[in-house]
């Protein structure tokens, strides 16, 4: 496995993540155990669009586009 292939999909994860958690605060109301309820779901949600944009092509199409 390549090391910069695997350091891209961990900062990626990790972007996302926080992006994740923003819309979770965001949309819940200003409770912490809400605003964690509302986040728990996206993280399965983050590795999957993560995988896409490292591993199948995702940045490279978006690059291709702009």
């Amino acid at each position: 496995m390549d090391y910069t292939t695997l350091s891209e999909f961990l900062l990626t994860i990790l972007v996302s993540n926080m992006i994740a958690f923003i819309i979770g605060a965001i949309v819940s109301p200003p409770d912490p155990f809400t605003q964690f309820y509302y986040y728990l779901p996206l993280v399965p949600v983050t590795v999957v669009v993560s995988y896409l944009l490292v591993y199948r092509g995702g940045f490279d199409y978006i690059k291709a586009r702009i």
